[in-house]
């Protein structure tokens, strides 16, 4: 997992803001507060499922289907 308990409650936290410009810079703030390791880890990761999402056409894998499929790893 790439943030702990505790964390991940004030990720989801901050997602439920209503205010876009409030929950992107309260995720920046938790974002930032990452240790490196898991912020670089974590930037990949998103980045690379980005890429796989670009070629849905070709590998019928949507950002649902991703979610779908990541979901439980970031949760456990």
């Amino acid at each position: 997992m790439f943030v702990c308990a505790e964390q991940y409650s004030e990720f989801l936290e901050a997602n439920r803001c209503e205010n876009s410009d409030d929950r992107y810079l309260q995720l920046r703030e938790l974002l930032d507060a990452l240790p490196d390791c898991n912020y670089n880890t974590l930037k990949f990761l998103m980045q690379h499922l980005n890429r796989v999402a670009s070629h849905q056409d070709e590998n019928k894998v949507c950002s649902v289907n991703i979610l779908h499929f990541q979901y439980p790893q970031f949760t456990q």
